[in-house]
Parts: structure tokens; C-alpha cells; sequence
């Protein structure tokens, strides 16, 4: 018998695929983290890595590795989002990414309304 200790982990096997279920804040929170937080070297930066992708050069560059695993789960989301008719549209200011609050008109109001008792002061 062998003195090496060893401990005992968990996998999951690359080939295994599992179904879970991610509410819209987790993308939301993974969408934010591409975006805010992820260490960017400038602002063409982005647009680099997604060139490296696109064209399948600088693969193994962490940047671009941890890029595409991040996009890689965020469009996993959308998509099954999308198929479940769980998306919807917004409009947002393209210079802040803020989505921009439309206004609503006032519902109708119904002009024979009856006062129930209850809703009456006295």
C-alpha cells in the first residue's frame, strides 16, 4: 500500500450533458460580468477576443479561453430562453445600455363605477 494521501473530488465527465434550470438574474449576472467586469487591456479589447474566436486563433490565450466559456453559457441561456418563449424586447439608450422606460397611457377609467359600502367615509 502506497503512503501517497489522496482526496476525493467530484467530476463531471466532459461528456456528460446535465439540464438545470437559471432564472434571469443569473444571466443577467453573467451578461454583467462579460461586460463590467471581465479584465479587459482597453475598449478594442471585446472586439478583439471575439475576432480571435470567430476566426478559431489565440485559443489558448486566457482571455479569450475564459471569454468564449462565459459567452458559451450565456447564449446556452438565451437560446433555451429563446425556444421557451421566455425573452422579451426592450429598448434600451445604445450609448449607456440602460433600458429606456416607456411610457404608458393611463388605463381607461370606467365613468359608472358604484361605491361599494365598504369604500364610503363617513
Amino acid at each position: 500500500m502506497s503512503d501517497k494521501k489522496s482526496l476525493e473530488v467530484e467530476i463531471m465527465p466532459y461528456e456528460e450533458v446535465v439540464t438545470i434550470n437559471v432564472s434571469g438574474i443569473i444571466l443577467a449576472r453573467i451578461q454583467s460580468l462579460i461586460s463590467n467586469f471581465f479584465p479587459y487591456k482597453s475598449k478594442e479589447h471585446p472586439k478583439e477576443i471575439a475576432k480571435n474566436i470567430m476566426d478559431g486563433t489565440n485559443l489558448d490565450d486566457p482571455h479569450v479561453y475564459h471569454f468564449q466559456t462565459l459567452m458559451g453559457i450565456a447564449l446556452l441561456i438565451e437560446e433555451e430562453a429563446r425556444r421557451q418563449g421566455k425573452l422579451k424586447k426592450i429598448n434600451i439608450d445604445p450609448e449607456t445600455g440602460n433600458p429606456i422606460e416607456e411610457e404608458t397611457p393611463p388605463a381607461p377609467q370606467n365613468q359608472e363605477q358604484s361605491e361599494s359600502p365598504d369604500s364610503t367615509l363617513p
